[in-house]
């Protein structure tokens, strides 16, 4: 407890989605947040990315679009697996519903964890605006029983446009609130705080795009760029901030040359330290209660490296620890 009394979670393990380098076989895999014991358990498919929310660890097939749910550390038979829409995203718990974003789809689908059948769904569908079918929902977070989604939009030619934060009340499962932000959008917390990051990864002529942003969402007064791509020289990937709001950023170069670096971030006056250059492909960060953001690694096409999983300590802005080796590359992971 702290010292309101109040019960703090403290996370015990990493639960990771690892994918052999030609994509021919996936396992879920666990590791201790010392990085000393790294156990493989169980078949998943190799596209699938892994998240936990409600007390539950979820597995999301892109595959076969499906869902299994897990019951932490009982890894040998998930407590439901079932069909959902095409290409799931995230599933996150808000006032005891399962949220799962479909990338391929122009709703947002509501579970009954316990039944595994669909009770719901959000319509999201006016807000496809390139006329796809689907606005590709993606990232999501909850704050104060509100589920916020980042909205791609992104085209056939991989180019976001006007993509969006939208909010979802949970109680009502209805859209209460909307704001532009540009396109690829998606969404994190640093602590209580709403941020949007934004940027297409390419333009047309498939030059590095830097025309991206990160900054805060304020339900009130919508978004506030705090970092630019332009003034970085820097294609943002993507973001991840612990609850006390120092967070990783990773940014892939304009040169090029493919390479991927990692940089430390102060939500308290946004400035930022760059932690280090990477030659894997980083595929995945994510922050833990303990105040660290662990890196999924690949080795990468053109550049190689080792893979694995590398823990980074934002607020010293440090590595932890040695590299953690994984038996298959490491492509998704979360914490419970």
């Amino acid at each position: 407890t702290d010292d309101t009394g109040e019960v703090q979670h403290h996370d015990t393990t990493a639960v990771v989605a690892t994918v052999s380098a030609a994509y021919s076989a996936g396992a879920l895999t666990t590791v201790s947040l010392n990085g000393e014991e790294v156990e493989d358990h169980v078949a998943l498919a190799t596209d699938s990315n892994v998240t936990s929310s409600g007390g539950w660890v979820f597995a999301l097939n892109r595959v076969d679009n499906s869902v299994r749910v897990y019951t932490p550390g009982s890894w040998e038979t998930p407590y439901k697996e079932f069909a959902v829409g095409v290409n799931p995203q995230q599933a996150i718990v808000c006032k005891d519903k399962l949220f799962i974003t479909l990338y391929g789809e122009d709703h947002v689908a509501i579970y009954n964890i316990d039944s595994g059948t669909l009770a719901g769904s959000v319509d999201i569908s006016s807000y496809d605006t390139h006329g796809d079918g689907t606005p590709e929902a993606s990232s999501a977070v909850v704050l104060d029983d509100t589920l916020y989604i980042g909205l791609e939009n992104q085209d056939q030619t991989w180019t976001g446009i006007d993509g969006k934060v939208i909010a979802i009340d949970c109680a009502s499962e209805q859209v209460s609130g909307s704001w532009p932000v540009g396109g690829n959008a998606t969404i994190a917390l640093a602590g209580d705080t709403l941020v949007a990051r934004w940027g297409n990864w390419y333009n047309p002529d498939y030059s590095v795009a830097i025309d991206g942003e990160v900054g805060v969402l304020d339900p009130d007064s919508g978004f506030t760029a705090k970092l630019s791509e332009e003034d970085l020289d820097l294609n943002i990937q993507s973001v991840a901030f612990t609850d006390e709001g120092f967070g990783v950023l990773l940014a892939s170069s304009t040169d090029g040359t493919d390479s991927y670096s990692v940089h430390c971030v102060d939500v308290s006056d946004w400035s930022m330290t760059r932690l280090a250059d990477m030659d894997e492909f980083v595929s995945d960060a994510v922050a833990n209660s303990e105040g660290e953001v662990w890196l999924a690694t690949r080795p990468h096409w053109i550049n190689g490296g080792d893979g694995g999983i590398y823990r980074v300590d934002p607020k010293a802005c440090a590595f932890v620890g040695e590299r953690v080796p994984t038996t298959l590359p490491p492509s998704a992971l979360t914490f419970y």
